[in-house]
């Protein structure tokens, strides 16, 4: 509470009250009452400060309000820009001559114009309004965590932080691309009959002859009866009757590898396109629906082609993509307690205080059974094992005879000592006792030295980290007093607990992708199996032909695709049509066109290391991993190849296309025309 300003200009009037009362016979009181006057006036500072602390600080309230262009919004759009409005005033009583307030601006929002700071003094009836422009440019969730106070006297005497905490989330829906303008313009009038591609008597787009009628003028000519015409000698035009609606089952992989990423997620790029997809299929009177699937469980929309359906699965879809970063094995501990401690004081400063969370003095002696600088206790222990091996050196050697080589080790080092105390100049005994007392010394000087690091830095601030972020997050889980011992001794519990603490308020964090051998530690083999289940369920409850549109992150598991390929093999055979959309990681080039040989040998690669180094060797590892997941991507083309089903990138846009020409393929099957 207390600034450096303060705790000096204390100091200096103490002094002076203390010097003027100790030599008022020889200075005056002058001195003396100058000092007790700035005292006084000091304490009546304080006074008023702690007052605004305790009293009129728990009377500030916030309002925020997120609106576009028209008004205020509860949901957003990715991609879109909006803004935010923050009042931040006192309900009742008091004032603050000098408040800061800054707000929380969501890591997810990329800040436009605008002011998220300002300085102001708040009283009832004038509150302090903060006005800026946010875009989000991903479809997730953006959560405001709440607005920094900072206080203060006028002097900068006293000084006071805290949040006043807010927890508004906002779901951001995935962007509609235009897609309405790709619907055909031949289809009408099928409002309500139910899917598939059976006949139905209403006048349309289809492709069986219903009736023939008088020409009217602006009809196309494509359209005439010729032969009904010549016959009439008048001119006659076909009307076919109505398409009825299509299907189409879009499955969205939601799965960890899809959620990974800072900005540029893969999950983000599956969702616009399944909205874009999702647009025009309604728009275009067919039926779309939604099975939003990850490793555990799926989430199923059956097709409906209505405008609320649609924002239903934006909703659904906006939901998957605000899942939290998931929870990397083999984090740092220490690298995450850097990141999590300083969002711990923001959030929590109550708990994080060190009058609450203290840390004594005792915790940081480092024990010498530490099994991260355990390995010096060799340094200490192997030469007194050394030491006391002559008289068992002995004993072993008279009871076992040569038959065991290690008794004939300890007989060798038996007689070095035996022959070291007769030719020395000393005895025996005084010798064992001067190299016992040396080793005990070192030994001493060891354990003292290694007990009294933990004192000093780093070891001092990454137990103090993980000791207050361990009592924050056991307070919060309300666990058993002692449980944060187990966070500061247990590396991967309090990675785990550190990761969740900082996902659940959408703070970035570091993921380790591949373990100490390169394996890749997101290889995710059960969502093959929720896809399975889910497939299967779509076709049994299907209509007539359908298209299911597999968004699926699916390179990492080319070798897995067996199960996969039987439930598509399923599908093709009850005449649907299947798409694969995969989503392309951002960092590697587009493949070639096509597939590499697999049996061409490398070479030049020891020239190469042997010229250029570990920079050749990181270029060369790198080149490795861009043939492995071309290769992978060629391998799923090539099997999904032999039963008929295409597979493309989603790298752009195109894909959004190619679903709606798929779905005209299925328009076109048995027509005539």
């Amino acid at each position: 509470m207390l600034t450096p300003r303060g705790f000096w200009f204390f100091f200096v009037v103490i002094l002076m009250c203390a010097l003027g009362a100790g030599y008022s016979d020889l200075i005056g009181s002058s001195i003396a009452i100058v000092g007790f006057t700035l005292l006084a006036w000091f304490l009546w500072e304080w006074a008023q400060f702690a007052y605004r602390y305790y009293y009129v600080m728990p009377n500030l309230a916030l309002n925020r309000e997120v609106s576009d262009e028209r008004k205020a919004v509860p949901v957003l759009w990715a991609e879109g820009e909006f803004d935010v409005r923050v009042n931040v005033g006192l309900r009742n009583f008091g004032n603050l001559p000098y408040v800061v307030l800054t707000d929380w601006i969501p890591t997810d929002a990329r800040f436009l114009d605008g002011s998220e700071e300002a300085v102001v003094a708040l009283a009832p009836g004038r509150p302090a309004t903060l006005k800026y422009r946010l875009q989000c440019p991903a479809p997730g969730e953006l959560r405001f965590e709440g607005v920094r106070i900072r206080v203060g006297d006028r002097q900068g005497f006293f000084y006071h932080r805290t949040l006043i905490k807010d927890g508004a989330t906002f779901l951001v829906l995935p962007r509609l691309t235009g897609a309405e303008g790709n619907r055909r313009g031949s289809k009408r009038h099928n409002i309500f009959p139910p899917p598939g591609v059976h006949r139905l008597k209403r006048p349309g787009g289809g492709s069986e002859l219903l009736n023939l009628r008088d020409y009217i003028p602006g009809d196309p000519p494509k359209m005439i009866a010729w032969k009904a015409s010549a016959r009439k000698d008048k001119l006659y035009v076909k009307e076919f009757e109505s398409e009825v609606p299509l299907r189409c089952t879009l499955f969205v992989d939601a799965s960890e590898s899809t959620r990974l990423g800072a900005k540029k997620k893969k999950l983000s790029r599956l969702l616009n396109l399944a909205a874009g997809v999702a647009e025009a299929t309604v728009a275009d009177r067919d039926h779309a629906g939604l099975v939003i699937f990850d490793e555990h469980d799926a989430q199923i929309m059956r097709p409906k082609r209505s405008r609320r359906h649609v924002i239903d699965m934006l909703t659904l879809m906006a939901k998957a993509a605000a899942r939290p970063t998931p929870l990397g094995p083999f984090a740092d501990a220490n690298a995450l307690s850097r990141l999590a401690f300083p969002l711990a004081h923001e959030l929590c400063p109550d708990l994080m205080h060190k009058r609450i969370n203290s840390a004594p003095a005792a915790m940081f002696w480092s024990p010498p059974s530490d099994y991260r600088r355990g390995w010096w206790i060799l340094l200490f222990m192997f030469p007194m094992l050394f030491l006391g091996c002559g008289p068992l050196a002995g004993l072993a050697a008279l009871f076992s005879g040569w038959s065991d080589p290690l008794a004939f080790v300890v007989w060798v080092l038996f007689w070095f000592f035996r022959n070291l105390a007769v030719f020395g100049t000393l005895s025996g005994f005084w010798l064992t006792v001067i190299l016992a007392a040396f080793f005990m010394t070192i030994g001493t000087i060891l354990w003292w030295s290694h007990g009294l690091s933990g004192f000093f830095e780093p070891w001092r601030g990454e137990r103090l980290r993980r000791k207050q972020l361990g009592v924050l997050f056991a307070t919060m889980d309300g666990e058993a007093p002692g449980a944060e011992s187990h966070y500061l001794h247990d590396d991967q519990m309090f990675a785990r607990r550190a990761q969740r603490f900082l996902a659940e308020h959408h703070a970035r964090y570091p993921v380790r992708l591949y373990d100490a051998r390169g394996r890749y530690l997101f290889h995710c083999r059960p969502k093959i199996d929720v896809l399975v289940k889910s497939l299967n369920y779509a076709v049994a409850h299907g209509r007539d032909n359908e298209l299911f549109v597999l968004m699926v992150d699916l390179i990492d598991l080319a070798d897995d695709l067996d199960h996969l390929l039987r439930a598509v093999r399923v599908a093709v055979a009850r005449h649907h049509q299947v798409m694969v959309i995969l989503p392309w990681q951002e960092d590697i080039p587009e493949p070639p066109r096509e597939p590499p040989d697999e049996t061409r040998i490398p070479t030049g690669k020891a020239e190469r290391f042997a010229t250029g180094g570990y920079r050749a060797i990181a270029d060369e590892l790198k080149r490795d991993f861009i043939a492995g997941y071309h290769r992978s991507y060629f391998k799923v083309r090539r099997e999904f190849g032999r039963l008929g089903v295409i597979v493309v990138r989603a790298d752009h846009d195109e894909p959004v296309q190619m679903v709606l020409d798929r779905l005209d393929r299925l328009r076109g099957v048995g027509r005539r025309r």
